[in-house]
């Protein structure tokens, strides 16, 4: 964990590069990558078993990439496909360890093979991420000219990806800027992953919503392939609602860990002491009765066409307060040419993410259809 006055100085030099202004400015990036997977996928209409999670990891580490670190990584392919396999396959294994207590003791997890895998893939990680500041801070130095404040985030037009705004604004070491970026990376790949998955499986399990989306869709765009803007994604009320509704039922983070800096009293009666550890199982608060109504576990998106105050203050899929996630907001429009047809219901799928979602997944998978 960061100590705190660490953590409170790269967030607030963080703060600046990733305000709604700057990341809104991607939406061109999003577009085209959204588009990109969408017709991959179209070739498997109708042809079986399609694992949809091996297709959104690969979509959302590239656009991800190409925001924080910057077009570069389409420069070095040969480089980028060894880093995306070695990136997504360590965090898989971190995850996997957290699930295993007995490979909690770092003398015993260093004797095994899996830890020797683990630091040539983190050494390939790094390795790519240091080669991209080096070269990024290079090029910068080309380019250092005379410019006014408000054109540091852009020349010519060109957008800056967060990696440049942080080394222009923060005065970041290489070591921290490869730490930033790698925070960055993958704060937005497990969260945006993991909301499509659920979003597509429960699409699947209700065709009336998937309906509705479609048709909303339809109504603000009137060619799959035009050219998308923040102020269409603006438009896009329903689809918004189905993926606030995906990101209640099935949270990215559905437990946090904060501590008490003072004495606090519950409404209960109850004082939590200072110095106290508080576990938050958001997981619990976005599903309960008191706040959601009787139908809590139930996927239903109008709850949030017209939610109240009382709502917004327990939906924090992100967390809230200062050390909620820094990008809150989940802008996408997904306009792929498919639907899924008609999945089976379960009755209310255990929180275990990644598990869940790629079986669910490689079911529904099996059920593209075209648009008709």
């Amino acid at each position: 964990m960061c100590e705190k006055g660490i953590w409170r100085a790269r967030r607030k030099i963080n703060a600046v590069a990733l305000t709604p202004k700057h990341i809104d400015k991607f939406v061109s990036v999003y577009a085209r990558n959204s588009q990109v997977m969408a017709d991959k996928l179209a070739v498997y209409v109708r042809q079986g078993d399609v694992p949809l999670w091996d297709h959104y990891c690969p979509y959302i580490l590239l656009t991800a990439c190409e925001t924080i670190l910057g077009n570069s990584v389409n420069l070095h392919p040969r480089e980028f496909q060894p880093f995306c396999e070695a990136f997504i396959s360590y965090f898989d294994n971190v995850i996997t360890r957290l699930c295993r207590p007995w490979l909690y003791n770092i003398t015993m997890y260093k004797l095994l093979p899996e830890a020797t895998k683990q630091s040539l893939k983190k050494k390939i990680v790094w390795n790519f991420i240091n080669n991209l500041i080096f070269q990024k801070r290079e090029l910068m130095k080309k380019k250092q000219s005379d410019s006014s404040e408000e054109e540091d985030y852009s020349q010519q037009g060109e957008l800056k990806s967060l990696l440049e705004l942080l080394i222009t604004k923060s005065g970041y070491s290489e070591a921290e800027l490869r730490e930033e970026s790698l925070v960055l990376l993958l704060a937005s790949i497990d969260t945006t992953v993991s909301v499509n998955g659920f979003a597509s499986v429960l699409l699947s399990q209700h065709l009336d919503v998937q309906d509705k989306v479609y048709e909303e869709i339809k109504n603000v765009f009137d060619d799959f392939h035009q050219t998308i803007t923040i102020d269409d994604l603006n438009k896009l009320k329903y689809l918004e609602a189905v993926l606030k509704e995906t990101m209640r039922l099935y949270p990215t983070t559905p437990l946090i860990m904060r501590k008490c800096l003072k004495d606090v009293k519950l409404p209960s009666g109850l004082v939590l002491s200072e110095g106290c550890q508080v576990l938050v199982n958001i997981w619990g608060l976005h599903r309960n009765p008191k706040y959601w109504g009787p139908d809590a576990d139930k996927f239903r998106p109008e709850r949030f066409l017209d939610i109240t105050p009382e709502q917004q203050s327990a939906f924090i899929p992100f967390s809230s307060g200062p050390r909620n996630c820094a990008v809150d907001a989940c802008r996408a429009a997904r306009l792929a040419r498919q639907r899924v047809r008609e999945a089976p219901r379960a009755s209310t799928p255990a929180p275990r993410a990644s598990v869940a979602v790629k079986r669910a997944l490689r079911l529904v998978g099996q059920r593209l259809t075209a648009f008709s």
